[in-house]
């Protein structure tokens, strides 16, 4: 069991708890930009240690409201608790903060469970024991396999193009094992361990297996 104290979701996210699902999403997105490692001036204000503790915040925060029957037990469990004041969407406020003023990071417990949700840089997906141990014992990484991957944790083709910035012809040529339609070896190697990243494989796991099926299949 996971817990987390009486921190408002919504507020993390600054957005309305009426917000919609694509309205949650680009907040997240918003938010994870905010406390990435590569944003410059964020180091003004918090430390490094401090930024990951909120990054990790707003993963949190959209483990729960990205996921319809979460967010909905949360609702339940939380807004319809809350003081009026609490409920209403006062806002996280993000830069400027004094890293002194940073958000307490251990208030008191509250039960939300997400141990049985996994993470992607796109989302979050329900963890099923069974898959992860086909992918642990998985020889082969073709593209019908890498596309099941995709598949199993909720990922678009549209995200992860966005995410890869591969292009969704050569996305598809990958998990269709059209070796014709890709391009030179190398760069087909540097996409498939950014597939790889993104699922949250073992990239050099992946790309080696890939690779070996790649070059074995056009007889190289």
């Amino acid at each position: 069991m996971k817990s987390f104290g009486e921190r408002n979701y919504y507020n993390i996210l600054e957005i309305a708890p009426t917000a919609q699902p694509h309205e949650i999403r680009r907040a997240y997105e918003k938010a994870r930009a905010t406390y990435s490692a590569t944003s410059d001036a964020l180091y003004s204000i918090f430390t490094a240690e401090e930024a990951g503790e909120l990054l990790k915040l707003v993963e949190e925060a959209y483990a729960v409201l990205g996921n319809a029957q979460l967010r909905k037990a949360y609702d339940t469990q939380v807004l319809t608790h809350a003081e009026p004041e609490q409920a209403t969407n006062r806002g996280f406020h993000h830069p400027p903060i004094s890293s002194s003023a940073a958000p307490s990071l251990e208030p008191e417990e509250m039960a939300v469970d997400v141990s049985h949700l996994g993470h992607t840089p796109m989302g979050s997906y329900q963890i099923d024991p069974d898959f992860e141990s086909a992918i642990a014992q998985q020889d082969v990484f073709d593209g019908s396999f890498l596309r099941k991957v995709r598949e199993y944790k909720e990922v678009t083709l549209s995200h992860l193009s966005q995410v890869t910035r591969i292009n969704i012809f050569y996305l598809k040529a990958i998990e269709e094992n059209d070796f014709t339609s890709l391009p030179a070896p190398v760069f087909v190697r540097g996409f498939i361990v950014q597939i790889a990243k993104a699922l949250k494989l073992e990239q050099e796991r992946v790309a080696k297996s890939y690779m070996k099926y790649f070059k074995d299949s056009l007889g190289k």
